[in-house]
């Protein structure tokens, strides 16, 4: 089974603003759309990210308060309809032949972030719009290089909501901390400013990826490659946004979170954004020719020459 018509991201994606929308009537709160104003201010920091023809306003935006969808469509109008999924997360659906954001409402992501002991400002619901708005990007103009990355193989609804890949790593601690170890010599690398450091690390990574990937199934490899390939860019995309915003806020949200092993799909987040994050040091404009085929870690492999 693959995991296109939706992709979740049970962790942290715009509308068309043009003028005013009538908010009272369809439902839309004021500080949803006031999100969406200041993501949209923010197209030239998304810009200088670097990915060719990502733009924000290219796909509607649906507000879920668990009960209704109020949507913000493309050319500014507003509608509030019945839910088109069940499942309350921030996500990029296909819906009517057109992927649409689809994301918790700023109220809502407040109070499950306080039940959780967190908290959930402007600055968090922007970079969530901006993620999603990534996947819809992704699967709009790259679905058949996504698709690719698990063709010939069957996985079941069980497999894509993380069973296989907390199964793999809950029977073999010797794969987790070599994935530790990856991650930080990666938090390393991107920090170094002699490019033969930065080589030598990677050395390193590499050998211990090739041992770790020995450990694991063949299963658990294409799955990790999925999620680090389509989930890590766009925890990237999160990132610079967040930084965008605030260099504080990147430091507080991101600086631990890139080294530390988490279960789920979650720990690919963190393993294919500090990817991307050590090719901005390589090459700043590696995001303008990337499609979604490959690992970030073979352009890193390629441009060192390790």
């Amino acid at each position: 089974m693959k995991l296109i018509n939706m992709m979740v991201s049970g962790i942290t994606g715009i509308a068309l603003l043009t003028g005013s929308i009538a908010t009272a009537a369809n439902g839309i709160s004021d500080e949803d759309m006031a999100c969406c104003k200041k993501a949209l201010s923010m197209q030239s920091d998304a810009d200088d990210i670097g990915f060719e023809g990502f733009r924000l306003a290219d796909c509607d935006v649906v507000f879920n308060d668990g009960r209704h969808d109020y949507v913000v469509h493309t050319d500014g109008s507003s509608e509030k309809r019945s839910p088109v999924i069940s499942t309350f997360a921030a996500t990029a659906y296909e819906n009517d032949g057109s992927f649409e954001v689809i994301v918790p409402t700023k109220a809502s992501m407040g109070t499950l972030a306080v039940m959780m002991g967190g908290e959930w400002d402007e600055a968090h619901q922007v970079s969530t719009i901006w993620h999603e708005a990534f996947h819809c990007f992704q699967l709009t103009n790259f679905r058949g290089n996504i698709e690719g990355l698990t063709n010939g193989h069957t996985f079941s609804k069980e497999d894509f909501s993380e069973k296989l890949i907390n199964d793999e790593y809950a029977k073999n601690e010797k794969a987790k901390q070599l994935f530790t170890k990856q991650l930080e010599i990666l938090d390393k690398a991107r920090r170094e400013e002699d490019i033969d450091n930065i080589r030598e690390d990677m050395l390193k990574y590499k050998q211990l990826d090739t041992e770790r990937r020995e450990l694991i199934s063949g299963d658990a490899e294409i799955l990790e490659d999925y999620y680090t390939i389509v989930e890590g860019t766009a925890f990237y995309v999160e990132m610079m946004m967040t930084e965008a915003q605030s260099e504080e806020n990147f430091v507080k949200e991101y600086d631990s979170r890139l080294t530390v092993f988490a279960e789920g799909s979650s720990k690919y987040y963190s393993l294919g954004g500090a990817q991307c994050l050590l090719l901005d040091r390589l090459d700043s404009e590696w995001e303008a020719g990337y499609d979604f085929s490959v690992p970030m870690s073979e352009l890193i492999y390629e441009k060192l020459g390790v």
